[in-house]
């Protein structure tokens, strides 16, 4: 492989990583910064809020430092 295909196929992948998250979409380790908690306990609380349905999961496709990587997201919704 010569470095204009490697270069055609990074461009390529990097056209597929999602330019945004969405407002309201928050990482682990942002949700456990925003509660002052560890890591371990942010998945603690946020299985409990996905088990109760307060919680919703979604998957998006962002750029890192391996590569295009599917990054997992929660929503948090308020209680009714």
């Amino acid at each position: 492989m010569d470095k204009a295909e490697a270069k055609r196929i990074a461009a390529a992948l990097t056209a597929q990583a999602a330019p945004d998250v969405p407002e309201g979409w928050f990482t682990t380790r942002e949700i456990a910064e925003a509660l002052g908690r560890s890591l371990p306990r942010a998945n603690h609380y946020l299985r409990e809020g996905l088990a109760a349905g307060q919680v919703h999961k979604k998957s998006f496709r962002i750029m890192t430092g391996r590569g295009i990587i599917p990054v997992p997201h929660y929503k948090l919704t308020p209680p009714t």
